[in-house]
């Protein structure tokens, strides 16, 4: 007989293991940058503590809370028609974001909140 162990023990009333609500967040603002080949800023209003964005008609580059998004020289990359999510990042300030001409980027800014 074989018994398979489940990845996360169950949650017991009482017991060692408790129940954590998943994180939940706030939407801000939304914004589509159109690339042009330079480095771009985002937004960023206040309170945003987390970024989606997504690229299309190619990958973008991006960088927080310092200097310019500058291909692969910048922190962070996305590719094509993914998805990423940046954060939460309590001292988020600023975020630059790079593509090739064409790219479009879709950005959410949001917030977190319990």
């Amino acid at each position: 007989m074989v018994v398979a162990t489940p990845i996360m023990p169950m949650l017991k009333e009482g017991g060692p293991h408790k129940a954590v609500a998943p994180p939940r967040y706030e939407y801000i603002l939304g914004e589509i940058l159109t690339m042009d080949g330079i480095d771009i800023p985002g937004t960023l209003p206040d309170g945003t503590d987390t970024i989606y964005m997504r690229a299309r008609g190619g990958n973008a580059y991006w960088n927080i809370n310092f200097g310019a998004a500058s291909g692969v020289n910048s922190a962070g990359f996305t590719p094509e028609n993914w998805l990423e999510v940046i954060g939460p990042i309590v001292n988020l300030t600023a975020i630059n974001f790079y593509g090739a001409v064409g790219v479009f980027v879709h950005i959410h800014y949001m917030k977190e909140v319990w």
